[in-house]
């Protein structure tokens, strides 16, 4: 995770700004954050909105370059929440994805290639395989949408301020107090993935002939994201890089044809292990993340001020 352990440094300081912003009393408006180069924003406009659930939506904006200088243009950000207490959270969730995204397009830019980022394959799968309205299938295909890494970062760095306002200093009793948060449950709904069970309901509800279909489709459709070349912008100049996504040598599995319940058990199977492996992984985050927070109430951090910054008036 970027420059820190479970959460970067600078959505500390921006989460905390634009809450501020919010508690005096501007909801919508734009606003330039373009003084650290670690996330410089720019035509950054933002909504804000009580509403009946929690959910927050970004918009990625342009990656512009001037000076050998980076910045995102136009990125638009928008937060309902229905309590207060989950206001910080949102942000924090939703700024870690801006990041992510902002280290991503710089990356590719830098290394002149054109390339489809994994979390961006998979989520063009799930949204395909989606329409299928299959009930239990949807929920298998809630569990690849959690198991996305950009996901499981922004999951992490969400209860940062929540641990921090416990003002706990033990890494035991915080990460009890972290089980009781609603981003520890999803990582036990893909810990708890049973794949005996899901393919017996899956038989059950659509019959095997319909879901050896579903899931040929799903895994045709994952091949042929994965299976994309990435190639330099401008053929002109020398490639710099090989392809290589970390998820592609798990998902070599996925290179079958399923004909029978036999090969479905192979391929859901390879889904469970993976599952796990994610949590596994999302723990040994939470882990950092705690010490962080630890870090932070020891030190007792001062975060960056924002108070020279140019704001506009126009709502978007």
């Amino acid at each position: 995770m970027f420059e820190g352990r479970g959460i970067s440094d600078i959505i500390k300081s921006y989460y905390i700004y634009l809450y501020n912003n919010y508690i005096n009393g501007e909801y919508e408006y734009q606003v330039d954050l373009d003084q650290y180069q670690e996330l410089p924003l720019i035509n950054f406009k933002i909504s804000i909105k009580n509403s009946t659930n929690n959910c927050g939506i970004h918009i990625p904006g342009k990656l512009i370059k001037n000076d050998n200088n980076y910045f995102i243009d136009g990125s638009i950000l928008f937060i309902n929440f229905n309590d207060i207490t989950e206001l910080k959270g949102l942000l924090i969730h939703e700024l870690t994805h801006i990041k992510e995204y902002y280290e991503i397009m710089k990356k590719i830019d830098i290394l002149n290639i054109e390339i489809t980022p994994t979390y961006f394959k998979i989520r063009n799968v799930y949204n395909d395989i989606k329409n299928l309205n299959k009930e239990y299938y949807d929920n298998f295909l809630y569990l690849i949408y959690l198991s996305l890494s950009t996901e499981m970062n922004s999951r992490v760095a969400q209860v940062y301020d929540y641990l921090y306002n416990l003002k706990i200093k033990d890494e035991d009793q915080l990460f009890n107090e972290l089980k009781k948060h609603k981003n520890y449950n999803f990582l036990e709904l893909l810990n708890n993935f049973d794949s005996n069970i899901f393919i017996n309901n899956m038989i059950e509800y659509v019959g095997l002939e319909s879901f050896i279909e579903i899931s040929q489709r799903f895994i045709d459709k994952l091949n042929i994201e994965f299976n994309k070349p990435i190639k330099p912008i401008k053929q002109d100049k020398k490639f710099p890089i090989e392809q290589k996504i970390k998820d592609k040598v798990f998902f070599k599995f996925l290179n079958k044809k399923i004909n029978n319940i036999e090969d479905l058990k192979y391929i859901y199977k390879n889904f469970e292990k993976y599952f796990k492996l994610k949590c596994e992984k999302h723990i040994e985050h939470f882990k950092y993340l705690i010490k962080e927070v630890i870090e932070d109430l020891n030190e007792k951090s001062t975060f960056h001020s924002y108070s020279r910054m140019e704001r506009y008036d126009n709502n978007i």
